[in-house]
């Protein structure tokens, strides 16, 4: 371990909503709030590399990895979607985009609110509700919605 302070790093959103720490081109799991460890490690992959820091600073770094870094790339299209949200007439939350909606199954997660079984559409939300994956797969077309005074979401029907 060896004691640098001037390495820069930059916290992403991962694909499950929780924060990474990526520095030279690994990535690094929260495990208590000043201590990482990389985010590759696993039953199988057995590796030692972790950061220490302290007041936003890297105090301590084990660069010992086990494996070549990955090749990351980061969703910036996904951050830039905008959405509408709503309540259904059912009362449940709904987030609108491109006249498709989307209902909430999970804290994070979302899916195509359509009845299609075969519909692939699906997003996710960080704490700060941006979308920070989607897949826009949908098998069906857009329906039609309409908003009422109390922001209540209306599905039009013909």
């Amino acid at each position: 371990m060896s004691k640098i302070s001037d390495i820069e790093y930059k916290l992403i959103p991962s694909r499950r909503g929780n924060q990474l720490l990526v520095t030279g081109g690994y990535s690094y799991t929260k495990v208590r709030a000043d201590y990482w460890r990389c985010s590759s490690k696993s039953r199988t992959l057995k590796c030692d590399a972790t950061i220490n820091l302290k007041d936003g600073r890297i105090i301590k770094l084990n660069r010992r990895h086990c494996h070549p870094p990955k090749k990351r790339k980061e969703n910036t299209e996904a951050l830039k979607i905008k959405y509408e949200v709503g309540i259904s007439q059912r009362g449940r939350k709904l987030l609108l985009i491109d006249g498709y909606a989307f209902s909430q199954i999970r804290k994070c997660y979302w899916i195509c609110s359509s009845k299609f079984q075969d519909c692939r559409a699906r997003l996710q939300l960080n704490e700060d509700g941006e979308i920070i994956k989607i897949c826009r797969e949908h098998s069906h077309p857009p329906r039609k919605y309409t908003r009422t005074s109390e922001g209540e979401i209306i599905r039009l029907y013909k």
